[in-house]
């Protein structure tokens, strides 16, 4: 397993994924989204929403993808209350979903 460079974060970056060996994604609990198309050699942060914090994301192709976040009272200064969005466009827009069911704690 290699480390890749990331934006510094206090703590841990929250989630990764790839869809091939070249094009991925990172989140963090800074409520930003970051993307590589060189297999992780550089980062561009592609889209961020204060106050979330994103614990999770996953891509099944490299348009459509989903977006976890965790509950206001779980970390502080965390304000957004939806806890799932798509994006239908590579992680650039995110929209959120329909959902009723349990919060991930």
């Amino acid at each position: 397993m290699a480390k890749l460079k990331t934006e510094t974060y206090p703590g841990k970056q929250d989630d990764i994924t790839f869809i091939n060996e070249k094009m991925g994604w990172f989140v963090n609990g800074f409520g930003s989204v970051y993307q590589t198309k060189d297999a992780g050699e550089s980062w561009d942060k592609i889209y961020e929403k204060k106050g979330s914090f994103f614990r999770t994301i996953a891509f099944i192709d490299e348009n459509v993808g989903f977006l976890g976040t965790v509950r206001t009272d779980y970390f502080p200064n965390v304000t957004d209350t939806i806890p799932l969005y798509r994006t239908g466009d590579g992680g650039k827009t995110w929209e959120p979903v329909t959902y009723s069911g349990l919060y991930a704690k």
